[in-house]
């Protein structure tokens, strides 16, 4: 069955290359009379969709509740209006057409903060946006928006750094939804930004990256379209053995760190041990390095229950003060002549 999906996923990619060649230079140049003043690259090429491990093979439901025991270390101030104490505040934001999204402004915000781009993993997602990505005791709790929000994230982070996380409400994760949607929200956050609509400001191009799980699958996609200037990249579940040539080309030069545990239950090790591989092999071969950071952990750190172990580098980055130090090095994007494949006439 598995090989199945595969094979229909390689149908879908050759339809879209076809389809790109046809229709992708009148979209890129939409996009980019969009993006007026911005340094946003814009290929012609396509997303390239990368199948990741079948939920059905680990075991685990991604609807099913994961009770994170990170969480009962948390200090929980809530009051029954779902707001912290004496915490720095997530305000909710929302493009009619995309998602809704937490949003975080550091002091002294301005146009040259860098911004984080949060993508959750996998669950039901049908709660409200504050309860399950904001809530230390939430379905995403761990990550950066229940560290924000509970009082609990780094101080590099907080002081540095702008932060959006989208909601996939009604999907069991961003992989279960178009990938131009997300691309269409960040294209409402640079047009919107420092407005009523989304009251905080960031630089286009120092976007980051940041998934987890299937977040994680969905970031590497992402970055090949060279819109964003880094990622980090945990827990990461695209299962094939070597990525599209078209790909690795699009991911070479881009700062990435790719975190992952031994004995992780959900997607295997062996996942990241490719990714990190190849994108070296791809950044030597054009007199690069330097540009991946891999943190392999021998066990999970966190200590999930037996049907998620392992499954929690989401959790373990998110809180760690050494990246958002890595983070801050960005500065821009990547010139366009440094691709080596050539856009389509």
């Amino acid at each position: 069955m598995f090989a199945v999906v595969l094979i229909l996923k390689a149908i879908k990619f050759v339809e879209m290359l076809e389809l790109a060649a046809s229709v992708g230079k009148e979209t890129c140049v939409g996009r980019r009379a969009a993006l007026v003043a911005t340094r946003h690259l814009c290929l012609t090429s396509p997303l390239l969709l990368l199948p990741r491990t079948s939920w059905g093979s680990t075991g685990f439901s991604p609807t099913a509740s994961i009770d994170i025991p990170a969480a009962a270390n948390v200090d929980r101030r809530y009051h029954s209006d779902g707001m912290e104490s004496n915490s720095p505040k997530l305000q909710i934001v929302a493009d009619p057409k995309t998602y809704s999204s937490l949003a975080f402004a550091p002091p002294n915000n301005n146009g040259k903060t860098p911004l984080i781009l949060v993508l959750h993993g996998a669950g039901r997602n049908d709660q409200d946006i504050r309860q399950d990505l904001a809530d230390p005791y939430g379905e995403h709790a761990g990550l950066i928006p229940s560290l924000i929000e509970s009082g609990n994230a780094p101080h590099n982070l907080l002081q540095n750094f702008a932060v959006l996380a989208p909601y996939s409400y009604g999907k069991s994760s961003f992989y279960s939804d178009s990938r131009t949607k997300l691309l269409d929200f960040c294209d409402w956050a640079v047009q919107n930004q420092n407005t009523e609509t989304l009251p905080i400001q960031f630089d286009p191009n120092r976007i980051i990256l940041f998934g987890f799980s299937d977040g994680a699958t969905v970031a590497v996609e992402l970055l090949t379209t060279r819109r964003f200037a880094a990622g980090v990249i945990c827990s990461y579940g695209y299962s094939g053995k070597t990525l599209p040539a078209a790909a690795l080309d699009r991911l070479s030069n881009l700062p990435i760190w790719v975190f992952h545990s031994q004995d992780d239950v959900i997607f295997d090790v062996q996942n990241s041990d490719r990714l990190v591989h190849q994108l070296e092999a791809v950044n030597e071969k054009q007199g690069r390095s330097g540009m991946v950071r891999y943190s392999k952990y021998t066990k999970d750190p966190e200590n999930l229950p037996p049907r998620v172990r392992g499954h929690s580098m989401g959790i373990t980055a998110s809180k760690m003060p050494e990246l958002y130090d890595w983070m801050l090095q960005v500065t821009e994007l990547p010139v366009q002549s440094q691709l080596t494949e050539a856009n389509p006439a």
